[in-house]
C-alpha cells in the first residue's frame, strides 16, 4: 500500500486515551506514513497540515484509537449459524472441527478474509488469532486487507491421557509443535510493514505438556514476542487439565515457567484467588470473551474475577471469540457485554464506559505487547484510527461521546477506518477488497458445508427451514 499524508479537521470530539485521556473538541490528527506526528484543535493544526495530500473532513465525527480484539479464530467464519446451545466439547467436535477439516486452503482463506473485513468495518484495526484451524494463508489474508494482527500457530501434544504417559511419543510430538511454531515465526513474522506479528500459541492449557509450554515460553522470548493460551474458559475445562495434571493450569503454568508478562491468557472464567495473584506478580495479561462465555455457559459473569483482577492491576483486555461461538466480532457489542458484571455484583458503579474503551484500546495494546505502538492517538504511535459517524438517532443527544460510544452505539457507525496510515475503511465500506466477491465467495463456501459434516439444512435451529 502506498503511503501517503492525511490531515483528519473538524473532529467533533477526538477521544485521545492519551495519558491525560484528553477529548478534543473541533479535533484534528496529522498523518504522515504509517504514524501519527500531530493532535490538537483544528484551527492549531489547519496551518501546518491544511495542504497534506489527503485531508478528511471529520465534522459530525467521534474520533478514537483503533479498537483490539484480543481474540478470535479467523479461518471459522464460514461456520458461524451452523449449530447453537451446544456445551463446548460437543461443539467442537462435531460442527467445528469437522467442518474446519473439511475446508481447503482457499476456502479457508476466504473465511480469513470475511472475519477480517468485518472486524475492520465495525472500528478493530488489530485482531489477536490464537491459530486454531487452518492458518497457513491467515497472514496472506490480513495483508491483504490491510488490518493488524498478532497470530500463531496453534499447537498440543497430549490429547489423551494415554499420549500423556507415552514419554517416547510425547516427545517425538512437543518436537514436531516447537519446529512448525518456530517454521510459522520465520516466515510471516514482520510481514506487511510489520502489521503481521506471529506468537507462539500453546493451543488449550489441558493440550499441552509441560516441555511444550516451556518450548513455547523460551522461543518467545528469543524472538520478543508473546504467546497464549486458552485457560479455564469453564468447568469443564478445569476438571479436565486437573485430570490430566493433578493441578490448577496457572500453577502448573508457573511449574514449567511460562508465566510472565508475554503471557496473554484467554477465557479465564474459572480461576482461584491463587491462580490470580500469580497472575498479578508475573504480569500476565488476560483477554474476557463475554460474548463468547454467554453463547457458551461457561460461568463468566456468576464465576469470573475480571473486576477483582482489575481492581489489583492485572491487565484485561476484550475479545469477540471466533464469530461462529460468539457469533458476532462486533467490539462495541462486546465492551457492552461485559458491563454485566455489574448485575452481578449489584453494583451500578463498577466498569464505566470509560474503563471499557480502555479495555478495548490501552489494555488491548498492553496485551499485544505493543502499548508504545497503539492504544491511543498519540505524536509518535501509530495510525490506527477509526472515524464514527454521529449524524444517527442511536448517537443523539451527544452528552457524553464515550458513553454513546459504549452504550448507545454499534459498529454500524464506523465510517472510516485507517491502519498504519492506510484508509481501509471510507464511508463504511472497505477500501482494500471487493466486498461483494468475497459476500458471494463466502455463500459458495457455506453452501455445502452443513453436508459435510452431516448436518441437513432442515435441521439447522430449532424451527425447521422448508
Amino acid at each position: 500500500m502506498g503511503k501517503s499524508s492525511i490531515f483528519i479537521k473538524n473532529i467533533r470530539y477526538l477521544v485521545t486515551v492519551d495519558g491525560t485521556r484528553r477529548i478534543i473538541e473541533d479535533g484534528a490528527v496529522a498523518i504522515e506514513d504509517s504514524k501519527i506526528v500531530a493532535v490538537g484543535k483544528s484551527d492549531q493544526l489547519k496551518k501546518d497540515y491544511g495542504s497534506t495530500d489527503i485531508v478528511i473532513d471529520g465534522s459530525n465525527k467521534v474520533a478514537t484509537p483503533g479498537l483490539i480484539n484480543c481474540h478470535v479464530h479467523t479461518p471459522y467464519y464460514v461456520v458461524r449459524g451452523l449449530a447453537d446451545n451446544l456445551t463446548l466439547p460437543t461443539w467442537l467436535s462435531e460442527i467445528v472441527i469437522p467442518a474446519q477439516n473439511s475446508l481447503s486452503d482457499g476456502e479457508a482463506y476466504v473465511s480469513s478474509l470475511a472475519t477480517l473485513i468485518e472486524s475492520l468495518k465495525y472500528g478493530v484495526t488489530t485482531v489477536v488469532d490464537t491459530g486454531e484451524g487452518k492458518i497457513e494463508r491467515v497472514p496472506d489474508a490480513a495483508e491483504n486487507v490491510g488490518i493488524r494482527i498478532v497470530v500463531g500457530k496453534s499447537v498440543h501434544d497430549v490429547p489423551t491421557v494415554r499420549h500423556l504417559k507415552d514419554t517416547v511419543e510425547l516427545h517425538a510430538k512437543t518436537e514436531q509443535c516447537a519446529k512448525a511454531a518456530e517454521n510459522f515465526y520465520r516466515k510471516h513474522h514482520g510481514r506487511a510493514n510489520g502489521r503481521v506479528n506471529i506468537w507462539f500459541c500453546p493451543s488449550h492449557e489441558r493440550a499441552v505438556s509441560d516441555e511444550l509450554l516451556r518450548e513455547c515460553k523460551e522461543r518467545a522470548d528469543k524472538h520478543g514476542v508473546g504467546l497464549e493460551s486458552h485457560v479455564s474458559a469453564s468447568i469443564t475445562s478445569v476438571l479436565r487439565h486437573n485430570e490430566l495434571f493433578g493441578l490448577p493450569a496457572i500453577k502448573r503454568f508457573k511449574k514449567a515457567g511460562a508465566l510472565g508478562p508475554n503471557l496473554l491468557i484467554v477465557h479465564s472464567n474459572w480461576l482461584s484467588d491463587d491462580e490470580i495473584e500469580l497472575i498479578r506478580s508475573h504480569d500476565v495479561k488476560v483477554c474476557h470473551c463475554p460474548s463468547s462465555a454467554t453463547a457458551g455457559g461457561f460461568g463468566t459473569f456468576s464465576k469470573g474475577k475480571f473486576v477483582e483482577m482489575m481492581e489489583q492491576g492485572v491487565t484485561v483486555a476484550l475479545g469477540s471469540d471466533n464469530c461462529a461461538h460468539s457469533n458476532f466480532l462486533d467490539m462495541l457489542r462486546v465492551a457492552y457485554l461485559a458491563g454485566a458484571h455489574r448485575d452481578v455484583r449489584a453494583d451500578p458503579s463498577l466498569l464505566p464506559p470509560e474503563e471499557l474503551l480502555e479495555m478495548l484500546t490501552l489494555n488491548g495494546a498492553k496485551a499485544t505487547l505493543m502499548a508504545d505502538k497503539i492504544g491511543s492517538i498519540e505524536k509518535g504511535k501509530k495510525a490506527d484510527i477509526v472515524l464514527f459517524d454521529v449524524n444517527r438517532f442511536d448517537w443523539r443527544p451527544l452528552h457524553s461521546p464515550v458513553s454513546n460510544l459504549i452504550f448507545s452505539t454499534t459498529g454500524h457507525s464506523v465510517d472510516t477506518v485507517i491502519v498504519d496510515g492506510n484508509i481501509v475503511v471510507e464511508k463504511g465500506r472497505a477500501t482494500t477488497v471487493d466486498e461483494e466477491e468475497i459476500l458471494s465467495k463466502v455463500e459458495e463456501v457455506a453452501e455445502d458445508l452443513p453436508a459435510r459434516i452431516g448436518l441437513k439444512r432442515s435441521s439447522i435451529g430449532k424451527w425447521p427451514i422448508e
